[in-house]
């Protein structure tokens, strides 16, 4: 049978932590709808736990220890786990349709490692094979993209980018004076340094405390 028509998608790394695996099973509880894909289980033994007897299915690799993905799914969508495309660091389901009309979706739940070129090598796998089979994929992945921006302790590669769109809101071209006048992404950091600034030519008078401004943001790293 096809999702129904409410499903919700949602990811959540748990970071391996046994209170943020209890809060995810009641909210599967209450939301028998909901397909969750999941990395940094919590893990026990080499085994995950506390996402069983929801009423729904867990998926994942079952021939690895300390799997870092899996898929939960509520128990009335038909899907089959596709094992080809399975590993420690990704889980891949495809989701199966009685209907001619509504296309086979796949789905993968990706922990991408800090040390590792992305993307993965399984990853780009799967995205190849769909695209040559055209079909739909949705991933959903921890990416290890670090920011100062959204709280990170420092900012990486995989949390920059090249587009020409703010940082702090993705809604407006990243320029100096939208970034100290404008932003509201940058709210926060901006009311704390550079207090009432009303002007650029007024935030620019003070090197030090611009860039003060930057650095806390993590704009200034290489």
């Amino acid at each position: 049978m096809a999702p129904p028509p409410l499903t919700n998608f949602i990811q959540t790394n748990l970071q391996h932590k046994q209170a943020a695996t209890a809060t995810l099973r009641r909210m599967l509880e209450v939301n028998n709808e909901t397909v969750a894909l999941i990395q940094e289980p919590w893990i026990r033994k080499g085994r995950i736990c506390g996402l069983n007897n929801i009423g729904g299915k867990l998926l994942l690799d079952t021939t690895v220890i300390n799997p870092r993905t899996c898929i939960y799914l509520p128990k009335q969508i038909n899907a089959v786990l596709m094992n080809e495309f399975c590993s420690r660091d990704l889980t891949t389901v495809r989701l199966q349709s009685n209907c001619a009309s509504s296309p086979e979706i796949i789905i993968a739940s990706a922990y991408l490692p800090g040390d590792a070129d992305i993307p993965t090598v399984e990853l780009a796998n799967l995205i190849r094979h769909c695209e040559n089979k055209k079909l739909e994929l949705i991933v959903s992945a921890d990416a290890n993209a670090h920011h100062r921006l959204w709280g990170s302790e420092s900012s990486n590669r995989r949390g920059k980018t090249d587009s020409p769109l703010c940082r702090g809101c993705l809604s407006a071209e990243e320029t100096v004076a939208h970034v100290i006048l404008e932003c509201e992404g940058v709210n926060t950091q901006r009311a704390q340094i550079l207090k009432t600034t009303r002007s650029l030519r007024e935030a620019c008078g003070d090197t030090r405390r611009i860039l003060r401004f930057w650095a806390e943001l993590g704009w200034l790293d290489p």
